[in-house]
């Protein structure tokens, strides 16, 4: 694999966008894909760690990139030397924007990685998370416990050395492949596209990142936001959050015009169909064909959800949930002031 700008993923058709999801079939096999707002994200991450929860955000990197590996490698993959997988998985990372290199070395136990340009490090710098994201990379690549030897972060670059273990690598327990690809690829339908995003500026492309207005948009499969959902700390301040950012996103924008955007936005980052329902001071997001996670846990979609929600507080502070259901493949959420 090499190198592939962005523009050539979508031309090419090896990104797809259809039915409000995200199809890259660069990931080693075609996979459901999610376009999350970087800034969010990260600042949710830096939150927690502030608030002395490192260890359980660094956690749920870990099960994320552990479970990922482990269930998501194909086997003719899996049995590829370490310099291979990691080779590979370079590219992929390369070509969604992730970061913008990664040099490994194998020594006996000894790992080294040398990354640049990570999308959650260049936004709040060193933290644990992503030591946390690459260590159990490491463990699902070489199916062994990993311990982490160092961190040296010196913006862009930053180089992680790791130990292997004698002990394998426990399994995070998961759903069937069989369950998961069913629940996540059941049908298609026409609908706003990447293309028409970035027609409509929407979106917009730089090197070989999506931006929405001038900041990233993270892609991954959806797994990560699921065991946040379930299990991060700090989930009240995710609204908080979200606000601040679309703040200086989305000045100057009508009422109407917001609702139409987050609709968008929500529709072709590959969260599924969604329909947004006005009705005085009731609002209605009825999102279609979610996506689902790989964790044995339910799903669960509040980290969504509360991303909604600071998103309408630039509308009205005042705006709560009241209300949300999950029947027939939709999520129904209802927003009151």
């Amino acid at each position: 694999m090499k190198y592939i700008r962005f523009s050539e993923l979508l031309g090419r058709k090896v990104i797809e966008t259809d039915g409000g999801r995200i199809v890259n079939k660069f990931s080693i096999k075609s996979r459901r894909n999610v376009l999350f707002f970087a800034d969010i994200l990260a600042n949710y991450v830096k939150r927690c760690e502030d608030a002395g929860f490192a260890e359980e955000i660094g956690s749920i990197g870990y099960d994320w990139t552990l479970l990922s590996v482990q269930e998501l490698m194909p086997k003719t993959i899996s049995i590829m030397p370490a310099s291979l997988k990691m080779g590979i998985l370079r590219n992929i990372w390369i070509n969604i924007g992730a970061l913008t290199d990664l040099k490994f070395s194998h020594d006996g136990d000894a790992i080294t990685l040398v990354t640049k340009n990570e999308m959650v490090r260049e936004i709040i710098g060193n933290n644990h998370y992503s030591t946390e994201s690459f260590r159990g990379i490491i463990a699902g690549l070489f199916k062994k416990e990993t311990e982490t030897v160092s961190v040296e972060w010196t913006d862009p670059v930053c180089t992680y050395r790791f130990r292997l273990l004698g002990a394998p690598a426990g399994r995070i327990d998961s759903k069937s492949k069989d369950a998961y690809n069913r629940m996540n690829y059941r049908y298609s339908l026409g609908s706003y596209s990447m293309e028409n995003a970035i027609k409509d500026e929407l979106f917009k492309i730089k090197g070989n990142r999506l931006h929405f207005r001038e900041s990233p948009m993270f892609m991954t499969e959806s797994t990560l936001y699921h065991i946040i959902s379930s299990r991060g700390p700090e989930l009240g301040s995710i609204p908080t959050i979200a606000k601040k950012y679309f703040d200086t996103h989305i000045q100057h924008t009508s009422t109407i015009g917001k609702l139409l955007m987050i609709k968008n936005l929500l529709h072709v980052s590959g969260w599924g169909m969604v329909n947004v329902i006005t009705d005085e001071n009731k609002i209605t997001f009825s999102i279609n064909n979610p996506p689902y996670g790989l964790q044995k846990p339910a799903d669960s979609w509040s980290f969504l959800i509360a991303t909604i929600l600071g998103y309408l507080w630039t509308i009205d502070e005042n705006y709560v949930q009241t209300d949300q259901s999950f029947a027939s493949d939709t999520i129904k959420t209802v927003f009151e002031i």
